[in-house]
């Protein structure tokens, strides 16, 4: 078993992912502690990426209706107010939102099986390993508008 993992989603997600803009190359971090919050935002940014944090869910839920859907979200699963399951769950109601591509970033020992269960394309264990982060940024980030090939998702 890995560290990373990206997953295949139903077609009906993949197909509102698809719709959206691509190339923006921005990401939403979704993490309560402020360290992995910036730690995460100036790797990125040192990478090209566009990167916005969110305390918990809410917080996220809160961005989301203020700014254009992002590309990627990262997510914790344990947080205040709004935890990673509770908020996965407010994004697969909205027709809008529910296409975002999905990252878990937890120390869970169970990431895996709650990466399937939640639906999300992918987990990365905490301490997060910045090439494998990278890694899995560019293939919901690419640089310029190179669509991804028909069907695939994940390594």
């Amino acid at each position: 078993m890995t560290d990373t993992a990206v997953m295949d989603a139903p077609e009906a997600r993949r197909e509102e992912s698809e719709e959206r803009p691509r190339g923006r190359r921005s990401v939403l971090i979704v993490d309560d502690d402020p360290h992995v919050r910036e730690a995460l935002t100036e790797l990125l940014e040192a990478h090209g990426y566009t990167a916005a944090g969110a305390t918990d869910g809410r917080d996220a839920l809160t961005y989301l209706e203020l700014h254009a859907p992002p590309d990627l979200i990262l997510l914790d699963l344990r947080m205040p107010r709004m935890n990673g399951w509770n908020f996965r769950l407010q994004l697969e109601r909205s027709p809008l939102l529910s296409g975002i591509p999905i990252v878990l970033l937890s120390g869970s020992r169970s990431l895996e099986a709650q990466a399937l269960a939640l639906n999300v394309d992918g987990h990365l264990h905490k301490p997060v390993d910045s090439k494998r982060l990278l890694a899995i940024v560019e293939r919901y980030c690419p640089a310029g508008e190179v669509p991804r090939p028909e069907g695939t998702r994940g390594f």
